[in-house]
């Protein structure tokens, strides 16, 4: 009874054991080589004239199935997307893939899709950078969540004009001074205690050099 009894222990550990292997990377997040393509053209303003090349393009990514809008900033927009959705990538149209103007093909994009179950595209009628009054459209979003085997190609269709006029606001760098004078700070802190860690090694050592060093008495017996 014994020696079942340990056999069938043996059996769930092996099995438990299994289970978390095998259902593990069903929970866990996959990394996506992203193929991307419009075959029909993106449009300028007046929905007849292709974007020229150089113009561009973003591919974004959203966990939920809704479009968020670009955040604002200082009066205007900044290019960059609000809420759950991310840029994938920032390309630009390139009519020499496809031969076609106002078209693009990528591929080699790599994304999470623990991020991203759905994709569009927001397009500018300028080669960046994006600031002052841009033209831009965007495609309807898609779902992209199925098994593709670890890579996926995506057709966002084409057809769509740069109808939307905003102004663009550049995005502002952090300000170079603040940063010099956290590193100067920085490394006024390190200096000083290096210093002081010298001054304590210079004291220590001098200490053992000062202090009345401990005498024996001479042996007398060892003369010569």
């Amino acid at each position: 009874m014994n020696g079942c009894s340990h056999s069938v222990r043996g059996f769930a550990r092996i099995a438990l054991l299994a289970i978390f292997f095998f259902a593990a990377p069903s929970v866990q997040g996959a990394i996506i080589n992203l193929s991307a393509y419009v075959l029909t053209s993106l449009f300028q303003q007046d929905g007849t004239t292709p974007l020229a090349d150089g113009s561009l393009v973003q591919i974004i990514g959203s966990y939920d199935n809704v479009i968020d809008p670009m955040t604002e900033l200082g009066g205007g927009v900044s290019g960059y997307p609000s809420g759950d959705d991310i840029i994938i990538a920032t390309i630009v149209i390139d009519s020499t893939t496809l031969g076609s103007n106002g078209t693009f093909y990528v591929s080699g994009i790599f994304y999470d899709n623990d991020d991203v179950k759905h994709m569009y595209i927001r397009f500018y009628d300028s080669p960046g950078p994006l600031e002052g009054d841009i033209y831009w459209g965007e495609s309807p979003i898609q779902n992209v969540e199925y098994d593709a085997f670890g890579s996926i190609f995506v057709d966002f269709v084409g057809g769509y004009s740069a109808t939307n006029l905003n102004t663009f606001v550049a995005v502002p760098e952090p300000n170079t001074l603040n940063y010099f004078l956290m590193w100067a700070g920085m490394l006024g802190a390190l200096r000083a205690s290096m210093k002081r860690e010298a001054r304590k090694k210079t004291k220590e050592r001098l200490k053992g050099i000062l202090e009345p060093q401990e005498t024996f008495p001479m042996n007398t017996y060892d003369r010569f």
